[in-house]
């Protein structure tokens, strides 16, 4: 079912947000980015970090079996641990004698994460 409207918008926090897709806080006066819009019946509104927003952009473009607006969360963070942590210097560092990730970080709060996302990105302009 394709959705009926979709808006995005970036902001500058004026309160405390939660972000949709780590859960992680949007502290005010950073940066965040507000989706809302309609899915059959339902109406939704998300918060959402910058980087968490890249990662969930890369992940419906790079998942054509999502339809843009059927998702979990838990395959947006998975497919982000697949995609960033496997090639991240600091998991083979510390998993090297294991064969799993054995990183520490939230992944879209990661310093790694986050240094990548803000590369290719500028989110701190208005």
């Amino acid at each position: 079912m394709a959705m009926a409207f979709f808006r995005e918008a970036k902001h500058r926090a004026n309160i405390l947000h939660f972000c949709a897709c780590c859960g992680e806080r949007i502290e005010a006066s950073t940066i965040y980015f507000k989706q809302v819009g309609k899915h059959g019946e339902n109406f939704f509104q998300r918060e959402l970090h910058p980087q968490c927003k890249f990662l969930l952009d890369a992940y419906l473009k790079d998942c054509p079996s999502t339809d843009g607006d059927q998702f979990s969360w838990e395959d947006v963070l998975n497919y982000g641990k697949k995609e960033i942590c496997s090639q991240c210097k600091q998991n083979k560092k510390l998993s090297i004698f294991k064969n799993r990730m054995n990183c520490n970080q939230k992944m879209p709060m990661c310093p790694t994460f986050k240094e990548k996302v803000f590369k290719e990105f500028d989110f701190n302009e208005e």
